[in-house]
């Protein structure tokens, strides 16, 4: 294929890119492309284009701007790899040079066991987000949601959440059998900050703990105990940027439909019919099956 690379800043015909995919067998027409005059580059490179007449055109950086002027029309037809898009962050060092190192203060709020400040926020939340995965490292969050306090402060490291009915898929329990490590995130209305858990999980089942867990007159069906190895309060600046807490920022409600979800994949011989039966069922269900 005969492809024209046009290279970005500070760049030079011949780079890492333009090599490898004459190396691969591509025809690469690679021409100089100056600095500090866009509009020669714009004029280089549409003669380059003129004379060799290239199936493709890539622009590294600058070079996809410089593409996208001469004419952007066939330029937008051709997708670019995402390494000529954007810098993939790969090591811990290139990470610390971009995002900087935390005051020295900062590691001081971690700590291994729940303080009266932790235990407060606790037993004031009624929805916290746990965050499992499984052993190739594919992870999931999910919601769990009661009354305040519905989370179990056993002793200064040690919590017991119940679970209930949800929709069987079971992700979180299935990973925390393959591997237990879990993150937990509790929220209270009204509070900007957030407090976070990192710890250890086991699923329990008894029929004394599952009572203990009652909730409208339901037992939990199970208990996760979760042994914690770090805590600590997250800064509100996340919710401050979101601006959760203040109604009047917040933007139209989004009707979820289960029924079309569910139908896109399904595709049933009657859609609507199926749509309406089963958001019918679902809305059953939040009445009479929490």
């Amino acid at each position: 294929m005969k492809i024209l690379f046009l290279h970005g800043w500070h760049s030079v015909p011949g780079g890492v890119k333009p090599t490898f995919l004459a190396q691969h067998g591509h025809e690469v027409i690679n021409p100089k492309l100056p600095d500090e005059d866009f509009t020669l580059a714009v004029k280089i490179a549409q003669e380059e284009f003129n004379h060799h007449q290239p199936q493709v055109v890539v622009g590294s950086s600058r070079g996809d701007g410089v593409g996208t002027t001469m004419m952007p029309s066939l330029f937008s037809r051709f997708p670019r790899p995402e390494a000529d898009i954007m810098e993939r962050i790969q090591t811990r060092e290139r990470l610390r040079e971009i995002m900087g190192q935390p005051l020295p203060t900062v590691p001081k709020k971690i700590h291994r066991q729940l303080n009266a400040k932790a235990i407060e926020f606790i037993q004031k939340s009624p929805l916290m987000f746990i965050s499992t995965s499984d052993v190739k490292g594919r992870s999931t969050v999910a919601p769990k949601g009661d009354p305040a306090g519905f989370v179990q402060i056993v002793n200064a490291t040690t919590l017991r959440i119940p679970e209930r009915k949800g929709n069987r898929l079971l992700m979180s329990l299935q990973n925390l059998l393959e591997n237990d490590q879990i993150g937990l995130v509790f929220i209270v209305p009204g509070t900007i900050e957030l407090f976070r858990v990192h710890g250890r999980c086991s699923i329990l089942l008894d029929d004394g703990l599952c009572a203990s867990h009652a909730a409208r007159g339901k037992p939990a069906l199970l208990v996760l105990q979760v042994e914690i190895d770090e805590c600590f309060f997250h800064c509100g600046k996340a919710l401050i940027r979101s601006d959760i807490w203040n109604a009047a920022s917040w933007p139209s409600s989004v009707a979820v439909s289960f029924g079309e979800e569910i139908a896109e994949n399904l595709m049933p011989m009657d859609e609507s019919k199926f749509i309406e039966e089963f958001d019918c069922f679902v809305q059953d269900r939040y009445a009479t099956d929490l």
